[in-house]
């Protein structure tokens, strides 16, 4: 598969091709905090080769975050918007779940609007429409994408979240109940030390309220993303992306 590292507004952005064939749909896969912004390209093979005919039509797109964090011992760390860390480790020692229901991070507005002009330059040079479109992410990744989503004003062919969480409630519900024609595919581990199980109940349970077309897959498993959820997303994306003439 071929991979072109492009500038697109204010962000970097890595492009997967399978096929030279023009593209009838885009896969856009954000990374999470602290990952470098590669971090998520090796999952267009690994979806291609579990399901043949899925890159024949499809390009994937990794967008990197803007952010570039001065982490000890993390190489190429980068981030959306910046996390309270000392929140998120006394969480950890507390053994107390940690609810994002009630935040907004400061930096979440700015980081929606780099990411969606740099996917609207990416649509444009692709010939591609936001319907023919589907966000997702890992992490803080799954949940600026969400977001984006949400507050779309153009219709996209879907969403992925995969350990991400409900975030922002009383700004993020009342969005999401106008959400009845998106199809959202979610995933996350029971046993997630970073971002709370109830976490993603909570975001599934308003998307199933709203009408939307949504399938959470809980897994035995932490702040991860397993075969058993790579299999499913690569059936759906199949589904989703070569039923186009």
């Amino acid at each position: 598969m071929q991979v072109t590292l492009k500038q697109f507004g204010d962000l970097r952005c890595r492009i997967v091709q399978a096929s030279a064939t023009p593209p009838t749909s885009v896969v856009i896969l954000c990374h999470g905090f602290g990952a470098p912004g590669h971090d998520l390209v090796d999952l267009a093979p690994a979806l291609c080769h579990l399901a043949p005919g899925l890159g024949e039509k499809t390009v994937f797109a990794f967008p990197e975050a803007p952010l570039e964090l001065d982490f000890g011992g993390f190489g190429g760390a980068r981030a959306w918007w910046h996390l309270d860390l000392e929140a998120i480790e006394y969480a950890q020692r507390s053994g107390t779940p940690r609810t994002l229901a009630e935040e907004e991070p400061d930096g979440l507005p700015i980081a929606q609007a780099l990411l969606s002009g740099a996917l609207t330059q990416l649509l444009d040079e692709l010939g591609l429409t936001w319907s023919e479109t589907i966000i997702g992410g890992f992490s803080q990744g799954a949940m600026l994408t969400t977001d984006l989503a949400i507050h779309s004003t153009s219709p996209l062919k879907g969403l992925i979240t995969l350990s991400g969480n409900l975030l922002h409630a009383s700004r993020s519900l009342p969005k999401i109940a106008n959400q009845a024609n998106l199809d959202v595919f979610m995933s996350h581990g029971r046993q997630d030390p970073i971002l709370p199980f109830s976490g993603a109940e909570a975001l599934h349970q308003a998307f199933a309220s709203a009408g939307a077309d949504v399938e959470f897959m809980p897994f035995d498993g932490g702040h991860t993303i397993p075969e058993s959820v790579l299999r499913r997303l690569a059936d759906r994306l199949k589904a989703e992306c070569t039923s186009n003439p």
